[in-house]
């Protein structure tokens, strides 16, 4: 009697691959794929610039909507693909900042037992 093999799926290999946007609903449908990281940076960096070019004074609305729109769609697709030690820039993010919280959590350590 012989065993079928079973086919293992890897989730780490899974979640590393890109979510890509094409259809939006069932009438509309873009004419190229988006990554969702991409959309997701998109919107970050949107919100971001819209509150910071607020202190612009000068500025209307539709040039800040406008600059904040390019800013956030050209920095979200140049975030989308850009890596850090073979992380995404949150992942990176999150890791440092553990990272630093143990350094300076260990260095108090020593710190306090000086005499």
């Amino acid at each position: 009697m012989e065993r079928k093999d079973k086919k293992l799926y890897v989730y780490t290999t899974a979640f590393r691959q890109p979510v890509w946007v094409h259809k939006l609903n069932e009438e509309f449908s873009l004419p190229f794929a988006i990554k969702m990281s991409a959309i997701v940076y998109c919107l970050v960096i949107l919100v971001l610039a819209w509150f910071l070019l607020g202190f612009v004074p000068s500025l209307d609305w539709g040039w800040r909507f406008m600059a904040s729109a390019f800013a956030g769609w050209k920095l979200g697709n140049l975030l989308a693909d850009y890596k850090l030690d073979g992380k995404t820039l949150f992942r990176f993010i999150y890791e440092y900042l553990i990272f630093g919280r143990n350094t300076i959590v260990s260095e108090r350590k020593y710190i306090f037992v000086k005499e």
